[in-house]
């Protein structure tokens, strides 16, 4: 029996018409469905210890069991997830970035897809001009731009996306749409034994390219914020992009955090593994792939 833990972002009711440059943080709620007969009904700590001894954990112990887990905080979990998985009592993890539900931090991602989105033609300043009348042409902009700026620092990002919109005429607050949950969303689920709630950062940042205090920052600060919000102890931590290195690691165990997760597509085998962190399957590989 092979055991994962899964990780997903946004679950919506229909897939998006036209042209979605962000879809790799989105499967549509049929798609989840298909998937929520393999997740472990048992909590993250008794699922971890299961499947290092290679225990069953339910009556389908021929098939691969998962764990479920989010990322970000987007409003989707609470109005097509909970409901699904607290009608089955299934439990999961979501990991929130203070930030988007503060409306501190937005996801420069969604800011740039919409800017590619609406034009067909655009200016930036720090990689020259991009055609982006047709579909590939908007598809090639977008993942030269996001890669472009996903290691640079949270300012960095503010302020390509403020000077792009405006040297095309748009204003950047245009772009904001409210996707994410608030704090009173977040808490109200976390009064369900069957939700646990892990940060995610401050701002979603890239943290191995960052100075190490500013690194602490988010990892600590993020933990301190929830803590304070829901009254209990926060004992999970998933890094953004996955993206970790010997540093966050130790960054993170220092913090206090229990479990720290990062991507990765590897089955576990014992869990908690000091120099990478608990890996993780992206929830759409697993739809493209039948179970085992």
């Amino acid at each position: 029996m092979a055991c994962q833990v899964v990780y997903g972002h946004r679950v919506l009711k229909e897939k998006p018409k036209g042209c979605d440059l962000n879809s790799a943080n989105k499967v549509t709620l049929a798609q989840f469905l298909s998937l929520v007969d393999r997740f472990s009904r048992f909590e993250y700590d008794d699922f971890a210890k299961g499947c290092a001894e290679k225990k069953a954990l339910t009556h389908q112990s021929s098939k691969e069991i998962l764990f479920p887990t989010f990322d970000d905080g987007y409003i989707d979990v609470k109005e097509s997830v909970y409901p699904i998985l607290a009608k089955k009592e299934i439990p999961f993890i979501l990991f929130v970035t203070t930030g988007f539900l503060d409306q501190t931090a937005y996801p420069y991602e969604e800011q740039l897809a919409t800017l590619v989105q609406e034009l067909d033609q655009i200016k930036t300043f720090e990689a020259g001009i991009f055609q982006t009348d047709d579909e590939i042409q908007k598809e090639k902009a977008y993942s030269k731009l996001r890669l472009l700026f996903k290691r640079r620092s949270i300012s960095e990002r503010t302020r390509f996306i403020e000077k792009t919109y405006r040297i095309n005429g748009l204003d950047p607050e245009s772009s904001i749409r409210p996707m994410f949950l608030s704090w009173e969303d977040v808490v109200d689920m976390a009064q369900n034994p069957l939700v646990s709630i892990g940060s995610h950062t401050l701002s979603h940042a890239y943290l191995p390219c960052l100075p190490w205090k500013q690194a602490w920052f988010e990892i600590f600060r993020s933990k301190s914020l929830i803590e304070k919000k829901l009254n209990k102890r926060i004992d999970c931590f998933s890094f953004p992009y996955g993206a970790c290195n010997p540093i966050t690691l130790l960054l993170s165990k220092m913090a206090g955090y229990r479990h720290v997760f990062t991507t990765d597509h590897r089955p576990l085998p014992g869990l908690f593994l000091a120099k990478t962190g608990i890996p993780r399957t992206d929830i759409q590989k697993l739809i493209r792939k039948p179970a085992t």
